[in-house]
């Protein structure tokens, strides 16, 4: 904030015209500066005197339709490792540090992750069983492990890896 009130606007009075009235707003600087966070970003505000918005300066690039290049990255970077918005989010909060909102995480996730990552998958999954069908002889291992509390079935999770058979010579 006190970097801010250093700074001084490329204008000299402001600019507002009411609609109604086509009356001039005859504020001058020196300008009121109001700074507020929104999302993982920084937001400030210059305002004349009379409240008018005169400049708007934003800590991240904005992308199209209005959303963060911050709250964008940090969404899928909480989504693409396995893990929740809950855990990241109580992080941010014991640090005091702006978050994405609930809301924008879950748009995120649904308009460019879910289906990026189940092509990703899907691909990779072809390519090892293609890569399996060469084989003579495949050798399943499997593992189920249950985690949840009395070992319910409800929270299994099953893992197995796949190993080709290649005879000795």
């Amino acid at each position: 904030m006190q970097l801010v009130t250093f700074l001084q606007l490329p204008i000299k009075k402001c600019y507002y015209i009411d609609h109604y009235t086509g009356s001039k707003c005859n504020g001058v600087p020196p300008f009121h500066v109001k700074l507020h966070s929104r999302g993982t970003a920084t937001v400030v505000e210059w305002l004349c005197t009379h409240g008018h918005n005169l400049w708007d300066w934003n800590s991240q690039p904005v992308l199209k339709y209005g959303m963060q290049g911050g709250d964008f990255m940090l969404s899928t970077n909480i989504l693409l490792p396995g893990n929740y918005f809950s855990n990241v989010a109580l992080l941010f909060r014991f640090m005091n540090m702006g978050m994405v909102a609930r809301s924008t995480f879950y748009a995120v996730q649904d308009t460019y992750c879910v289906d990026a990552v189940k092509q990703f998958w899907e691909h990779n999954r072809g390519l090892v069983i293609d890569r399996l069908r060469t084989k003579d002889s495949v050798v399943a291992l499997a593992d189920g492990r249950m985690d949840s509390p009395g070992h319910s079935a409800q929270y299994c999770t099953y893992c197995t890896q796949l190993w080709s058979m290649t005879p000795r010579t």
